[in-house]
């Protein structure tokens, strides 16, 4: 379905369908029966139709080609008062007409009224310079569309303006010395680092300088604060202060332990001894009583409760072993499976029983017929033609056509010559063209009969 595009209601809207035979899809013939009443245009999807035509012509085999036709639609037209109203969207169809001899209802359009952005003013359009570079007249201005028309380059004068005032920005990029305040908030390299706590006469510059001998700067902290607890208001230089005077023995050196005031004299054997006492009794007396427990529940278990027990168990499997009777038996039920083996093999060597069943069921499939072969003559391939009144009955005394179709490609006529059997079949004689291919589908048409598709494949 053809979609004409957007439109305003002074335009006039051109729909071009075709027509194509019933026997031939490739073949154009003309509509009759087209009157500009069977033309129905249906408005954003409605089952109601325009209530008139006026407005609406056809122009039938267009240009005098056969086939091809155009539908007119002058939106100017409001004899159906309001019908064509900007931000709709139209369908067109045609109903009742004729084509080959069949009666045919089809869709063939589209268009929308004033559903695209269009310019408010007719004729006017964007103007585009060798350069690529479009220029556009600002005829409003605003979202209250109030402005008034701009000349040219009046508006890139005022962004000039407006750049001039602001300070240090003059074209060029940016120059912070440019603005006094801002050189006197930020300092000068030869500025000296600060110390303390900021202050309004201190430069950026003198606290960046501050922080790097903080930091890395060989002249360090020029004075670092008393020693303060962690907690709110504190600073980082306290806190570390603190920690260096709660170390013990750290004092600039390397750390030594025998230097601080809480270590003590070493602890004697005893000391130690008494310290390890559990229960009144010591380490390695408690480790001697469990080592004694533990050893004497593992005797427990190989005791005269146990033990018995595991041998009886044993027994109880061994006792079951066959006897040499027993492996005599065994002996010869292996020979009769050996011999029941070699009489399965016998079977399945050439000239056995398996081997003359296959040969038998191959003597049957190789008379089989191979079907259709590519690109070979078939005679008497019979179809059936039914009426295509009732879509059933065997339909006699046709005069059939026959089509093929190759591999996908378009209809052309069968070479076979077509003839009648007996009670709606009829046969083809098939020339080696009309098998030339490997998937092929046959189109058989005649009048009052319904069309007959057959789809073959072929063989090599």
């Amino acid at each position: 379905m053809y979609n004409a595009g957007d439109f305003n209601t002074t335009e006039t809207v051109h729909l071009p369908f075709n027509t194509f035979s019933s026997d031939d899809p490739s073949a154009s013939v003309t509509v009759t029966d087209l009157a500009t009443t069977d033309i129905h245009i249906h408005k954003d999807g409605s089952a109601t139709q325009r209530s008139s035509d006026a407005g609406v012509t056809v122009s039938i085999n267009f240009d005098t080609v056969t086939g091809q036709h155009v539908v007119h639609i002058d939106l100017s037209d409001d004899t159906d008062a309001g019908f064509y109203a900007a931000g709709s969207r139209y369908l067109v169809r045609l109903e009742g007409i004729t084509v080959d001899g069949a009666t045919l209802n089809v869709w063939i359009g589209g268009f929308s009224i004033g559903c695209t952005l269009r310019p408010a003013t007719a004729g006017r359009t964007l103007v585009v310079d060798a350069n690529g570079l479009a220029d556009a007249c600002a005829v409003k201005v605003g979202p209250s569309g109030s402005g008034t028309a701009q000349t040219a380059n009046d508006i890139g004068g005022d962004v000039n303006d407006i750049l001039d005032d602001v300070t240090g920005l003059d074209g060029d990029a940016m120059r912070g010395t440019d603005s006094a305040a801002l050189a006197s908030v930020v300092g000068a390299l030869a500025d000296a680092a600060a110390d303390g706590d900021p202050t309004e006469s201190d430069t950026l510059m003198k606290y960046v300088k501050q922080l790097i001998n903080i930091l890395i700067g060989t002249a360090g902290i020029v004075s670092f604060p008393a020693e303060a607890a962690p907690g709110d208001t504190v600073s980082l230089a306290e806190v570390i202060r603190a920690i260096h005077a709660d170390v013990t023995g750290l004092n600039g050196d390397a750390m030594r332990g025998t230097d601080g005031a809480n270590t003590t004299t070493p602890p004697t054997v005893t000391e130690i001894q008494t310290e390890l006492e559990e229960n009144g009794a010591s380490i390695l007396d408690t480790l001697q009583d469990r080592l004694t427990a533990t050893r004497a529940g593992y005797l427990d278990e190989l005791g005269a409760a146990n033990i018995p027990a595991d041998v009886d168990a044993i027994k109880a499997v061994t006792d079951v072993i066959p006897d040499a009777g027993a492996l005599t038996t065994i002996a010869a039920d292996t020979a009769r499976l050996t011999a029941a083996r070699a009489g399965a093999l016998t079977d399945l060597i050439d000239g056995g029983r398996l081997d003359l069943l296959v040969d038998a069921i191959k003597a049957k499939t190789d008379n089989l017929p191979e079907g259709i072969q590519k690109n070979q003559a078939f005679n008497n391939f019979e179809f059936l033609m039914v009426d295509s009144t009732d879509h059933r009955t065997p339909k006699t005394g046709l005069t059939v056509s026959g089509y093929k179709s190759i591999d996908g490609a378009a209809f052309v006529a069968v070479s076979g010559s077509i003839a009648e059997v007996a009670n709606g079949i009829y046969q083809v004689d098939f020339a080696a063209a009309d098998t030339n291919g490997d998937v092929i589908t046959y189109r058989f048409t005649a009048t009052g009969a319904d069309d007959r598709f057959v789809t073959i494949k072929t063989t090599t």
